[in-house]
């Protein structure tokens, strides 16, 4: 039988220490060995099946999260019988473990605490997908690359040393001391993946590979690949992801999580979802509209497809 750290059996307990607990399953994922549990509480009027990973970085200031129930649960379901609840656990239960996750990519922005500078190995690990804020744009972007440790970073970045024109023609990935992916001032966070794809190792082995490759060198695009998409394809084993993507096209959307309260069983409906992606909001103005018209223009533009895409990833070994 898999043994599970205390530490995490120790926060699933407190979690629904106030419930009345059904049942509670532990498990492993196959290949990253994240552990996680579904948890069976009886409400007023249903059973809830709530799913709970062990997820790092718990002890860093939570900024938002998306695509999750709340601060702690990653994602509720409920049933009119333990038998609907339990049957559904067991068939989650066997997709988890052999990492079959369908398209489901929970995440929390946590920020780093302020003096990692001070050693951030201490702060940091290997793999952590970091983010910060971009200078100098008319809209709300973040920039974002993998750790590799011993202060580097690996991330898409232009030629600093050349001019404006062409710095978005040599946007390639490359790595970096950390003071020069963060500069000065700047707030540094971590996207913590709730539902873990791939190993830290892995994580700076794929990173490693597409900069020694310099990965989609020349094909810069704003909403098809930058820095986004480089950190969560070697994260997550996706480039069709872009963390700002929402917030972009919808600069008034909130966490979903963060404006939520906690888990609260009196409650037997579905909670209410965060807002979705939707068109710009008539208001947000000129910049915001500017900003969206011209990712519009860079996605119908851009001779890249999603079977050139594919194809690229088997080439370059990352699928």
């Amino acid at each position: 039988m898999a043994k599970y750290k205390p530490v995490f059996k120790n926060f699933v307990s407190d979690l629904f220490e106030d419930y009345d607990e059904v049942d509670r399953v532990y498990f492993k994922v196959n290949g990253t060995g994240q552990q996680m549990a579904f948890v069976i509480v009886e409400t007023r009027y249903a059973f809830d099946v709530c799913l709970v990973a062990n997820e790092r970085y718990r002890d860093y200031h939570l900024i938002k999260s998306d695509s999750c129930f709340d601060k702690n649960i990653i994602e509720k379901e409920s049933f009119r019988s333990v038998g609907e609840a339990s049957r559904y656990v067991d068939g989650q239960k066997d997709d988890f473990e052999n990492a079959q996750f369908e398209d489901k990519y929970p995440y929390r922005i946590r920020k780093v605490p302020p003096n990692w500078r001070d050693n951030p190995d201490d702060y940091l690990n290997r793999g952590d997908h970091l983010q910060r804020n971009m200078k100098n744009v008319p809209f709300r972007a973040s920039h974002e690359g993998i750790y590799l440790g011993n202060s580097k970073v690996a991330h898409v970045s232009p030629n600093a040393e050349l001019g404006l024109s062409e710095k978005k023609t040599s946007a390639l990935p490359r790595i970096d001391h950390i003071d020069n992916f963060i500069g000065d001032g700047q707030e540094l966070r971590i996207v913590v993946h709730a539902i873990e794809r791939r190993t830290p190792s892995e994580i700076c082995q794929i990173a490693n590979k597409l900069v020694n490759k310099h990965y989609n060198k020349y094909d810069y695009n704003l909403l098809k690949n930058n820095c986004q998409h480089f950190a969560w394809l070697c994260a997550c084993k996706t480039d069709e992801r872009m963390t700002d993507y929402p917030y972009i096209f919808n600069p008034n959307k909130k966490s979903e999580v963060v404006q939520r309260a906690d888990y609260d069983n009196s409650n037997a409906t579905e909670p209410e979802k965060g807002d979705g992606i939707t068109a710009i909001e008539i208001g947000v103005g000129a910049v915001a509209l500017g900003a969206a018209a011209y990712g519009l223009w860079s996605l119908f533009s851009s001779n890249q497809d999603d079977a050139a895409r594919r194809d690229r990833q088997r080439r370059n070994g990352t699928d």
